[in-house]
């Protein structure tokens, strides 16, 4: 008895296991190149994502930094009005003097001292007479609480020199 094998037989389901695992392998490598490729999508997005983000921390930190600065100026503002408001301007006073000096009167030195509203007026008169005159308007002012002459001399050519000491009301500046 002869055997007779049929070589046909034994490679077709050899050629079916390697068709098989050809197969196996095209879809594993073609899974694998999906899954590679949607890897570096996914890193592509997430960098995109983080560059937008540090944008957005760098924009946010120069607004900290400018609402810093804006909230310091606010500060300088706020603390330059209250000293503006404590200040005490002379102006006021000037423009008193100007509508309350007699013609004929002229101040040679002037000491103001607005924290304690007080002045002392040194000048030179005509006379005694336009002194007088010029110590009577002082009197009269509602703002000249008191009103004292101090010193009044002879000078040159008959003019009399003097100094006033003034007290003003308080609230006057």
């Amino acid at each position: 008895m002869v055997i007779k094998i049929d070589s046909k037989k034994k490679e077709a389901p050899m050629l079916r296991r390697l068709h098989f695992f050809l197969i196996l392998s095209i879809v594993f490598l073609l899974s694998v190149s999906a899954v590679y490729l949607l890897v570096i999508f996914s890193i592509r997005r997430v960098e995109e994502k983080i560059s937008q983000l540090e944008k957005a921390l760098v924009e946010t930190e120069e607004e900290r930094l400018l609402e810093e600065r804006v909230l310091l100026y606010e500060w300088k503002i706020d603390e330059f009005d209250s000293l503006l408001q404590r200040h005490k301007s002379p102006t006021r006073f000037f423009e008193l003097l100007e509508k309350l000096s007699h013609p004929k009167v002229y101040f040679t030195r002037l000491e103001l001292d607005a924290e304690e509203a007080v002045v002392d007026l040194e000048g030179r008169a005509e006379d005694f007479q336009i002194l007088s005159q010029q110590q009577e308007i002082f009197q009269q002012n509602q703002y000249l609480t008191k009103v004292s002459l101090l010193k009044a001399s002879l000078a040159e050519q008959g003019r009399v020199e003097f100094i006033f000491h003034i007290l003003l009301e308080p609230d006057f500046f």
